[in-house]
């Protein structure tokens, strides 16, 4: 069975009063109108039944091929995945499936439908396509008929809050059923473009309230309060918010305004990662980096420079530094031993003020010795804010691969 349907399409005035006789023209000029009162429909409504989805599946359709040694055997038909069975609202009783499978129109752009809602269906090249789900609920979560239960995994209760975008004039909008949206609109002068791709609309409990109340109720899209944007305006201030001890730069260029372009991530983690080569930043005026609790710079396996890329001033290392000094006070120490062993024996025969000097020099060395090993407890130099660690040489670890064997979390 196919698609199509005859459908009356004006309603023609019977009088049942008039009895005279009509001519033969009279006769042919009615059956003619008559016959001309309903329509052929290729396309036809069609109420989605199920969706194949996943090959490993109970009913799945399959095809036949031959294995490696030849034979014949029955596989599943990986070219049905995103196929429906349908039930015809015009041909079909209801909930009588029909036996055809029914392909995406489109392999390009796809909205798979949801069991209860209805599609178009069509035969083009005698194969049958359905396109995009009727808009019978306008809601962009789900459009099923009345009193139809879905196949369990997109439910009302989970995404009863994901709402259609607020439009502006001129937008082109495309929507998931999930709460993601991209917009390409204008600034407020319907004149300089703007693209917004927002996921998630759960994190302004106003706006859910409102949704809560009113069930068409639409989103109004928020840099601050969805739950992860990517926003890119040519004419258009960005209000981002950001945390209150950070001294960012907060000027108005910042933010974008008077035809500056901006790119603006805003989410609750972001995560670059480059696979083979490198991540470049330039900027023609400032970088800025800016953390509440830390920044880390780290490089397995090379250099973190500073101000120039070819620098070779090393940063000094508190600990080694540290380290360095007690031995140097040592070896002064045991120096000044050797020292003081040579000329103490040869004072023993001077006089009492001799004698004195030496006591005296060694309370000054005692004294050196204690001030700067004090000093070296708790250094000064020791900065409690900036790190640095151990040199490639010092490392145990194999850097050839520290890189690719650890997980970003890691």
């Amino acid at each position: 069975m196919y698609p199509g349907y005859r459908k009356n399409t004006k309603f023609i005035v019977d009088s049942r009063n008039n009895e005279s006789i009509i001519t033969r023209n009279q006769a042919k000029d009615l059956i003619i109108e008559y016959a001309s009162s309903d329509e052929f429909y290729e396309i036809e409504p069609a109420e989605v039944l199920r969706v194949w989805m996943n090959p490993e599946e109970e009913g799945f359709p399959t095809t036949t091929e031959k294995n490696d040694n030849g034979e014949i055997e029955i596989v599943p038909d990986l070219s049905a995945i995103g196929s429906i069975i349908v039930s015809l609202r015009e041909s079909q009783e209801v909930g009588e499936p029909l036996e055809t499978l029914v392909y995406p129109i489109s392999p390009h752009i796809i909205q798979y439908p949801l069991r209860g809602e209805i599609v178009n269906v069509a035969s083009y090249e005698g194969k049958l396509f359905y396109s995009n789900p009727l808009n019978l609920n306008g809601s962009v979560n789900t459009n099923r008929l009345p009193n139809r239960f879905g196949d369990g995994y997109v439910t009302i209760t989970n995404t009863k809050l994901n709402r259609k975008i607020h439009p502006q004039p001129g937008d082109l909008i495309i929507q998931g059923r999930f709460g993601q949206s991209i917009r390409m609109g204008s600034d407020d002068n319907y004149a300089k473009p703007n693209l917004k791709i927002s996921v998630g609309q759960g994190y302004d409990e106003d706006l859910n309230s409102a949704k809560a109340f009113n069930k068409y109720y639409p989103h109004f899209e928020s840099i601050n309060n969805d739950e992860a944007c990517i926003w890119m305006t040519t004419n258009e201030h960005i209000p981002l918010f950001t945390p209150k001890n950070i001294s960012i730069d907060k000027s108005e260029d910042s933010r974008g305004g008077d035809d500056n372009s901006l790119i603006v991530v805003n989410s609750d983690c972001i995560v670059f990662n480059s696979r083979k080569s490198r991540i470049h930043m330039f900027s023609n005026e400032n970088i800025n980096l800016s953390a509440v609790n830390e920044i880390n710079l780290e490089t397995p396996a090379g250099e973190i420079n500073l101000l120039d890329p070819n620098s070779t001033n090393p940063v000094v290392r508190g600990v080694e530094l540290k380290t360095f000094l007690e031995e140097l006070v040592q070896e002064y120490n045991k120096n000044l031993k050797a020292i003081v062993s040579l000329i103490e024996p040869a004072s023993m025969f001077r006089s009492d003020f001799g004698k004195q000097q030496i006591s005296e020099l060694r309370d000054n060395i005692n004294a050196s010795k204690n001030l700067l090993m004090n000093k070296l407890s708790e250094p000064e130099f020791f900065s409690d804010r900036v790190f640095i660690g151990i040199n490639r040489n010092e490392s145990s670890v194999d850097l050839t691969t520290a890189w690719n064997s650890k997980e970003w979390t890691e």
